[in-house]
């Protein structure tokens, strides 16, 4: 019995330890939820008491005076009365009430009621964003209400309450912010707090009392049955999740009639509770793993079937555009070798839909927004998607409503993905009769909804079969549909990028007698030009194409002799290309091959008597300093008014990356993409380097004057009238440089010198190497586009994707080809430029003139590209017998700015 007892007491006091802990943690829970409670509400109440002082004072602020205040400075009438109405609002038990204008560098004050204050904020006064206040900055600039702040600030412990007031045209002209200081409220907190815990242990140390007072009858005995069934029940779930041990505790009796008894039974029920959970749960788990694997061998499927289709594939694409490119290839035979080309860019659509749904499924999918031309997307669909016809007996008609928008903003190739998927769709699904796609759209602020019908006579759906149109990998009545081509996956990639832009999609359909496709979009608005009468009629008869190609051939360029441009790229090919496209305009063009040489011209031209440039046009994919790099350091680390406002324009060959919001945040005024359109640069180029009231002063022609010489073309010099290399378009090539041939041909001699080192470079390729290898990619494709050699131009923008993405093993396939390709291109254009340089040789002297040279030295010195240029243009009329690798060297050297290096040399002789 001694024993017995000496086990009860034991158990005693350790269920009263643990009880008292119980207690002592449930005070505190309670001690914790009650000063929460307390906290929330006195936070609660200040907030609310400071949106209504804020928006009292909303009322009395004239927000249209706002901006006139903050502008002249003017203490008037008016704003004195608005401050006195303000000062009566604070009352006593605010700690500042005051009125702001947020900009990008910080609040602009217009009122201060802090009558207390010994030196209260003046009008205007900026007061710079706090950097450790990131999201309530964003907040403010954003617009619209800004949460409540509440923290420690050099005041003390202060509740910030923020309220927006807005301009009679709904702008959000400043914010109201009222401070309450939280001092006397943290006292009374802290007093509430001690209170509280006086109690609670108070509390605890009563029912600890009386809990040693009763145990011995009422406690010891039960818990020692729970105990026992507790242990029996932790050794058997340890072995194992699949159930709990529970026969102990399911078995076990209790019959004290009180809270024991009730927790016996509770712990029974939770013990059923857990088993049930475990039952459930192993199964879940079970189907999960196997939805996983099942995840992962798809996706593993989809991008190895993707690339084993890429391969020959883009065989197929790249020699039917080389062929296309053929002035051979005419009537039938180019119709069907087109017809062979739209095919292959269908299939890789196809391929392209399963990469699609597949990045959709992980989350991975975003959109890339830039502003594009309407006419040139609906072309572009049309003619790809009229080729489905074929024999058919198939009307199709267009209507479009003429005032839509020209130009807008939004993921062109996800919007023509759209178009080309239901238009698709209505070609392949209708056998005869009639396909009418409508096209409108509706202005909305600063959005733009596009709304698109296609309806056909074609085969309809089944009522029972709308529902699943949308459903990954399915295509509904198969046995109707078993001759038709596609993956099912179309029309659910089209709802899901309809969504991405904030749209809807529907459908109507008659099985049997047609099918009305109907979607919803939205652009971003650009400017009111709309597509007119006359362009419409060329989209509606298919002719809009070479009505963009006459646009080219006609442009007229301005005069633009005082303009001083500077180029900058790290390939010299690109630096050319620039240059003979600018070069009509009669501008005075430098270039510079890094990004840090930009900086530093910059520099020079922000010091008083530096040349300054009217614009610059920089790369943004560059070695070492990137243009973005080079941007930001132009912008806020060179001083001067200079450094700050002269135009750069962004030059890129990655059409993704084409996304103008990135561009204009980063400190570019505009993007130019590669290959370069000149009607895109002509826009350019008036907008941001001509001075029409400069022109005006020194009376200049509005258009290049007339030399009185015959046009430099490739028709009237007859460089490349009749000739061709594989691979390289000469038509497109010389519309990118107005027909001057012989600006076209020294671009083909810098590309042959930039091809000829590539091979080696790009046979293989390692993962330390990737970001090298898609740098040189990226030239490679801008330069190729630029010249015409589209199928070079196609391959490496192919794998300077790849190699963003990290996919070696499709980049070490191909670069064997891009290798190959560039050896027989270079061979070609090398043979082709060899004869071409025998044809048109020059006159021959004995050595350079002295003089000329001298001119050289004088201009490097001086920092004179004009005359430099001038005077290498007269050396460059001759070859020479002796010293003809001085004048190669010099030019190459002034095509890239490389002024001390040319006066050195020059200097020695």
């Amino acid at each position: 019995m001694a024993r017995e007892g000496k086990i009860n007491r034991s158990v005693g006091l350790r269920l009263t330890v643990l009880i008292i802990l119980m207690i002592a943690a449930i005070s505190g829970v309670m001690m914790i939820t009650g000063y929460s409670i307390f906290k929330n509400s006195t936070e609660q109440y200040y907030i609310e008491m400071g949106e209504m002082l804020a928006n009292i004072a909303i009322r009395v602020i004239d927000a249209d005076a706002v901006d006139s205040w903050l502008e002249t400075r003017t203490i008037d009438e008016a704003y004195k009365n608005t401050m006195h109405l303000l000062q009566n609002i604070r009352g006593n038990k605010v700690k500042n009430l005051y009125a702001y204008q947020a900009g990008d560098d910080g609040s602009y004050f217009l009122f201060d009621a802090a009558l207390d204050d010994e030196d209260p904020l003046e009008l205007g006064y900026l007061d710079p964003f706090d950097p450790n206040y990131p999201e309530f900055r964003r907040q403010v600039l954003a617009g619209g209400k800004v949460d409540p702040v509440i923290g420690m600030t050099e005041y003390g412990w202060i509740i910030n309450v923020n309220v927006p007031f807005y301009g009679s045209d709904g702008s959000t002209k400043g914010y109201v912010g009222v401070d309450f200081s939280m001092d006397t409220v943290m006292a009374e907190r802290m007093a509430y707090l001690r209170n509280l815990a006086i109690i609670m242990l108070t509390i605890t140390a009563a029912l600890a009392a009386l809990y040693l007072f009763i145990i011995r009858k009422t406690i010891i005995l039960p818990v020692d049955i729970m105990a026992k069934a507790a242990d029996s029940f932790l050794v058997k779930e340890a072995a194992g999740r699949e159930s709990v041990g529970s026969s102990d505790i399911l078995s076990m009796e209790i019959n004290t009639n009180d809270e024991l008894q009730s927790l016996a039974e509770a712990m029974k029920s939770m013990v059923r509770k857990i088993n049930e959970y475990l039952a459930n749960l192993n199964i879940a788990t079970k189907n999960a793993l196997q939805s996983e694997n099942a995840n992962i061998a798809k996706g593993e499927f989809l991008s190895k079937m993707s690339h084993e289709m890429r391969t020959p594939l883009n065989a197929i694409i790249g020699l039917s555009e080389l062929e296309l490119g053929s002035e051979e290839l005419q009537g039938d035979s180019y119709n069907n070798v087109e017809k062979i080309y739209v095919s292959g860019m269908t299939l890789l659509g196809i391929i392209n839909d399963i990469l699609d749904i597949s990045k959709i499924e992980s989350g991975k999918f975003t959109l890339a927004p830039a502003n594009y031309e309407l006419p040139s997307l609906i072309n572009d669909t049309v003619t790809q998607n009229m080729v489905r016809i074929g024999s058919r007996p198939v009307e199709f008609k267009l209507h479009i409503d003429e005032t839509l928008p020209f130009c807008v903003n939004g993921d062109e190739l996800r919007v023509r993905q759209i178009f080309n998927n239901l238009l698709s769709n209505a070609f392949k699904y209708t056998q005869e009769g009639s396909v009418d796609w409508y096209l409108s759209g509706e202005i909305d602020g600063d959005s733009v909804w596009l709304t698109s019908r296609v309806q056909d006579t074609g085969i309809g759906i089944r009522k029972e079969d709308i529902k699943r149109l949308f459903t990954d990998y399915n295509q509904v009545d198969l046995e109707s549909n078993r001759r038709i081509e596609g993956t099912g996956l179309g029309l659910s990639i089209t709802k899901n990028l309809v969504e991405l832009m904030d749209g809807e999609i529907s459908v109507e359909s008659v099985y049997e007698k047609g099918s009305v496709f109907s979607i919803r979009i939205r652009q971003r608005y650009i400017n009111d030009m709309v597509i007119g009468g006359e362009i419409l009629r060329n989209l509606s008869e298919f002719h809009y194409t070479a009505d963009r190609r006459s646009k080219k051939i006609n442009l007229v360029r301005a005069y633009l002799p005082y303009a001083h441009v500077l180029v900058v790229d790290d390939v010299q090919t690109n630096l050319d290309v620039a240059k003979g496209m600018m070069k009509p305009y009669g501008m005075i063009v430098d270039c510079v091959n890094s990004g840090q040489k930009a900086i530093d011209i910059i520099r020079e031209g922000s010091r008083e008597g530096g040349k300054k440039y009217n614009a610059v046009f920089m790369d943004h994919m560059m070695p070492e300093i990137d243009g973005f790099e080079a941007v930001r350091i132009i912008r806020n680390e060179i001083a001067g008014e200079y450094a700050k406002t002269v135009p750069i324009i962004a030059l890129t060959a990655n059409a993704i990356l084409g996304n103008e919001e990135r561009f204009l945040k980063n400190g570019f005024q505009a993007f130019l993409s590669k290959p370069i359109d000149i009607i895109r640069l002509d826009k350019i180029i008036n907008q941001y380097v001509r001075d029409r009231k400069l022109e005006r002063e020194l009376a200049l022609p509005e258009k290049i004057p007339d030399s009185g010489g015959e046009p430099r073309t490739g028709t009237a010099d007859g460089l490349f009238e009749g000739k061709t290399v594989a691979g390289i378009d000469f038509s497109t090539g010389l519309s990118r440089f107005s027909n001057d041939g012989e600006t076209y041909l020294d671009i083909l001699n810098s590309y042959l010198s930039q091809i000829r080192a590539a091979p080696d470079k790009i046979r293989t390729c390692t993962a330390a190497g990737i970001q090298d290898y898609r740098t040189l990619m990226h030239s490679l494709k801008g330069t190729s586009y630029a010249i015409g050699a589209k199928a070079i131009g196609k391959l490496t923008e192919e794998l300077e994707y790849a190699a963003a993405d990290g996919d070696l093993a499709f980049i070490n396939i191909r670069s064997r080809e891009l290798a190959e390709s560039l050896e027989k291109l270079g061979q070609s254009l090398a043979d082709f430029l060899e004869t071409t340089k025998i044809e048109n040789r020059k006159p021959v002297q004995s050595a350079p003139d002295p003089a000329l040279l001298a001119k050289v030295l004088e201009a490097s010195i001086r920092y004179d590209m004009g005359q430099l240029d001038a005077a290498m243009e007269e050396l460059e009329q001759y070859d020479y017998e002796t010293q003809s690798d001085l004048i190669e060297w010099l030019r190459k050297q002034a095509d890239k700015s490389e002024l001390d290096r040319i006066r050195d040399r020059l200097s020695k002789k």
